[in-house]
């Protein structure tokens, strides 16, 4: 499908967006034939190259590596605290929930 998009290629308003992810049953049918496809023994050899390149440092080898031993990272929001929202968070630790010092 094509789907429109404005000059600096963002969608229109009304527009679904791009498709997306397939649905499950999509991606276990695409699984299976890759299963069905490979023998063990080609599975092993792709997963000896991919460790391989890792060792030679070729990142994106190592990328898909570490996402498939321990998953890919949970994405964290950085938040930037003002010097007025630090001194606000010291004062109420210290018992002033107002924001204002104690004397």
């Amino acid at each position: 499908m094509d789907y429109e998009r404005d000059e600096k290629g963002r969608f229109q308003p009304g527009n679904p967006g791009s498709p997306g992810r397939p649905p499950k049953a999509t991606e276990d049918s695409i699984l299976d034939a890759f299963k069905r496809a490979l023998t063990e023994e080609e599975l092993d050899a792709i997963a000896q190259q991919i460790v391989k390149q890792s060792r030679q440092g070729q990142t994106k080898s190592l990328r898909v590596l570490l996402e498939y031993l321990i998953g890919t990272p949970v994405q964290r929001n950085r938040v930037d605290v003002s010097a007025d929202m630090i001194e606000l968070l010291r004062n109420w630790r210290s018992g002033d929930k107002d924001g204002k010092e104690s004397t």
